[in-house]
């Protein structure tokens, strides 16, 4: 791709005494014959965390003057994609048009799609006010979206964002609605993973680190709110549950801060094979991403007058499980009451090898395949319960639930 940029700027040039300085009210020309790959100049003005990829091409035109310049011509973008890495939010097929007029650059025809064919559309202008100042404005709307679409996490919103500021900084606002956000909790290693000696970077993975404020990245500040009445579903590491809340997106795009709470609207959680009362399953969002969020999943069950509490708590890439209990007994002492209604000292050799199997699971090691979890996606269905009293085979039930409207959910 090559691109041609000429331009005539008349100066005052003089040398006793010494001054140089453009002639403001002179005549300006100039022309750009463009055809660039667009991460090229996108580097200079976003961080490593935002990659925004496509072609550029087209033909503009400068004239008036240094204190009053006009423009004329278009620019096109095509074939773009935007990737905000931390977050896994990715918006393809990205397509605009910039035509010039006189001091006016607007954005037309914005388009941008998912995976599904779900369009983000867009709007907005750029004036001139003099040669290297500038304001704009844009404005995005979406009706139903995929913005994240990662392996732990798949996100669709609908809303509305505006972008707005001048050639010193930026702001964006908005008001996002989730219409589904599903969150799979990610299995831990068995075994620790070896530090590498990296000779080469594979494409596609991060591993450059992120500048500070006042780095030279354009500055842009953040004002967007995001809403959540139902369909949060957070699966994995023995926890199926649906949660609602609300967040605040704020900071910069270069270093956001993301704030808020999702807590349980209904849910199960399981460990050891046991099925516990959820007592309290929390996603909470205190800023970076990562560690951000934190998982807080705490069950309940009462064996031999002692209530044993599973926790799953910590970052949500590496929740840590651990178990509490009223009255406080050691870990192990609580873990053979919860698996076999007695203290560790009563059990046999069988049970003996269960227990310590158990405990390593408290160490980090466990999980596996989700057989509900791919009936699930299967039958098309938000919800999938399996239960039983415990007793014969025929005793056993099974039990389906989908959201038929946005706030209407069935179960049978």
């Amino acid at each position: 791709l090559k691109t041609s940029i000429q331009a005539s700027v008349p100066v005052n040039f003089g040398l006793r005494p010494f001054a140089l300085g453009v002639i403001e009210t002179a005549p300006l020309t100039g022309n750009a014959d463009v055809a660039l790959d667009t991460s090229s100049f996108s580097r200079l003005l976003l961080s490593p965390d935002h990659r925004l990829t496509g072609k550029t091409e087209g033909a503009l035109r400068l004239s008036g003057s240094y204190a009053q310049p006009a423009v004329t011509g278009e620019l096109r973008i095509s074939g773009g994609s935007y990737q905000f890495l931390p977050a896994g939010a990715s918006l393809p097929n990205i397509h605009a048009t910039f035509p010039g007029s006189n001091t006016t650059l607007t954005l037309s025809d914005f388009q941008a799609e998912d995976a599904k064919g779900n369009k983000l559309t867009g709007n907005g202008s750029a004036s001139l006010a003099r040669i290297g100042e500038f304001t704009y404005m844009a404005e995005f709307k979406a009706g139903k979206l995929m913005l994240i679409n990662h392996p732990n996490a798949q996100a669709v919103i609908s809303g509305e964002i505006s972008l707005r500021g001048n050639h010193q900084q930026g702001n964006v606002t908005g008001r996002l609605a989730s219409q589904s956000l599903h969150i799979s909790l990610p299995d831990k290693f068995a075994y620790s993973v070896p530090e590498l000696n990296i000779v080469s970077a594979v494409p596609g993975i991060r591993i450059e680190k992120r500048p500070k404020s006042g780095s030279g990245i354009y500055p842009v500040t953040l004002n967007v709110t995001w809403q959540a009445d139902n369909k949060v579903f957070v699966r994995g590491r023995g926890v199926d549950a649906e949660l609602r809340g609300a967040l605040s997106i704020r900071g910069t795009a270069n270093e956001p801060r993301i704030e808020g709470k999702l807590s349980t609207i209904r849910g199960r959680y399981e460990e050891f094979g046991k099925r516990f009362t959820l007592k309290q399953g929390e996603l909470l969002f205190e800023g970076d991403m990562p560690p951000s969020p934190y998982l807080n999943v705490i069950g309940s069950v009462s064996e031999s007058g002692v209530e044993i509490r599973p926790v799953l708590a910590g970052p949500i890439l590496a929740p840590e499980l651990r178990i509490e209990s009223s009255p406080a007994v050691p870990q192990e002492e609580a873990l053979s009451m919860l698996l076999f209604g007695k203290d560790s000292s009563k059990i046999g050799p069988v049970q003996a090898v269960q227990l310590v199997n158990s405990m390593a699971k408290l160490t980090g090691k466990g999980g596996g395949f989700d057989p509900l979890g791919q009936a699930r996606k299967f039958l098309g269905v938000d919800d999938l319960i399996v239960g039983g009293s415990g007793g014969e085979a025929s005793e056993t039930s099974v039990g389906v639930g989908k959201y038929i409207a946005d706030k209407v959910y069935l179960e049978v």
